[in-house]
């Protein structure tokens, strides 16, 4: 068996940093290799083939798909006036509205023991 320098120096001392001979190196290395890479005795060695993946019927033409992907409306986010009037989202006239009223202290305790109950009701 012929190893090449370098691997073989490298084997020597990983042997001596943990006390065992060369040869139970190579015992326990070539039973990781064959392990690893199980033979197959009896079964021809059968050609590789490329997997496949089913992702399912197409939802866009793809005589259209250019079509979509260029246009423009797709990438275009609306503004926020535009969010607010599809939402029929109304201006407020009072800021105190926007407040919550959870608790009337900033008590932790208080704010993890309602966030505790809120999970339990849930």
């Amino acid at each position: 068996m012929q190893i090449p320098d370098d691997l073989y120096e490298r084997a020597r001392r990983f042997s001596r940093e943990r006390e065992m001979s060369l040869a139970e190196v190579m015992r326990r290395g070539l039973e990781l290799l064959l392990d690893r890479y199980p033979a197959t005795p009896d079964a021809p060695a059968a050609a590789w083939v490329l997997p496949t993946f089913d992702g399912g019927e197409t939802l866009v033409p793809l005589t259209d798909l250019k079509r979509f992907a260029l246009d423009d409306k797709f990438w275009r986010s609306p503004s926020i006036t535009q969010l607010a009037q599809q939402q029929r989202i109304e201006p407020t006239v009072e800021p105190a509205s926007l407040a919550a009223a959870f608790w009337e202290e900033d008590d932790e305790e208080d704010f993890l023991a309602a966030v505790r109950r809120w999970r339990q009701e849930s």
